[in-house]
């Protein structure tokens, strides 16, 4: 994997339509959970809303059996994870 890929896609405004994210992650990706590439078939994606200190809306995908399979704290976990990937990566 390219090390500039984002795991993640993002939004900058509140009105974008869904459809057109500011910066949509490559798909098929990986999933998060279990490292395996996700499909049309079993995706889920997750929004992560913007806080008072983050501007843009940021979302990821992972397999939906995973994440239903998850506990809370992992799910937790993999939202982290993607915090700091975001911080890492000065987006």
């Amino acid at each position: 994997m390219n090390t500039d890929e984002r795991l993640y896609g993002w939004y900058d405004r509140p009105d974008q339509p869904v459809q057109e994210p500011t910066y949509n992650p490559a798909f098929p990706g990986m999933c998060l959970f279990c490292g395996e590439q996700t499909s049309e078939a079993n995706v889920r994606t997750i929004a992560m809303m913007p806080t008072e200190n983050i501007k843009r809306s940021y979302f990821y995908r992972v397999h939906s059996t995973c994440h239903e399979a998850a506990s809370a704290d992992e799910r937790l976990h993999i939202d982290y994870v993607i915090f700091d990937s975001i911080k890492h990566h000065g987006d």
